[in-house]
């Protein structure tokens, strides 16, 4: 079986429309094992040495607006934290695989609704603890994500995304090629129907 690889981030609001759009997106594709990798996208940025959007005022508030004239176009539920970026760490632990094992997928999908459909800053372990429990959620994911294991994976994905010079969230990467953004779907497709579309010979030329 394919497997393609998600790289993500809780942070990022374009993560969380990639989130809500794989599933159906890739139920056309029963053939592809999806594989989650919660990663720290500010490790990417400082990597590759440059600033997040959220860094920047201009193009943090442009990049807002468009998540909210996305969000109403796709009748999306979305409502950013009133305080952000936060630290999210405690939350990127829990969602790796070894923290939440064969629940991952579900795991993420309740955290991705906390922080951008509710709103929920989510750096406080006890009131991670609290929504979780509140969502009926296993607090034992929370406990596993302490453990050196968990730490251990989120540096491994981190080191893979930057080893495949994935720069940024939320990014698909199969085979040698990766695809950067939820507006990147139409991109995938053609690469999995072999016909990824663009002039080889030529970009080839132009990045030696």
């Amino acid at each position: 079986m394919k497997k393609i690889y998600f790289y993500f981030d809780f942070l990022s609001p374009f993560s969380y429309f990639a989130w809500i759009n794989h599933t159906k997106f890739f139920a056309a594709y029963p053939d592809i094992e999806v594989v989650y990798k919660p990663v720290l996208m500010g490790k990417l940025f400082s990597h590759h040495e440059f600033r997040g959007p959220g860094e920047i005022p201009a193009k943090r508030n442009y990049e807002l607006k468009k998540c909210f004239r996305y969000a109403e176009k796709n009748h999306i539920k979305f409502h950013p934290p009133h305080s952000f970026p936060f630290n999210p760490l405690a939350i990127i632990r829990i969602a790796t695989k070894h923290a939440s094992g064969a629940n991952q997928k579900i795991v993420i999908d309740g955290i991705f609704d906390l922080v951008w459909g509710e709103g929920k800053i989510l750096e406080d372990p006890e009131l991670i603890k609290q929504e979780f429990t509140s969502r009926n959620l296993d607090t034992e994911y929370i406990e596993r994500s302490f453990e050196r294991e968990a730490k251990t994976e989120l540096k491994a994905n981190i080191k893979e995304a930057i080893e495949a010079n994935i720069f940024g969230v939320p990014t698909f990467a199969i085979d040698d090629e990766y695809f950067w953004g939820n507006d990147s779907y139409e991109d995938l497709t053609n690469y999995l129907a072999d016909n990824d579309n663009y002039n080889k010979e030529h970009y080839n030329k132009l990045i030696k």
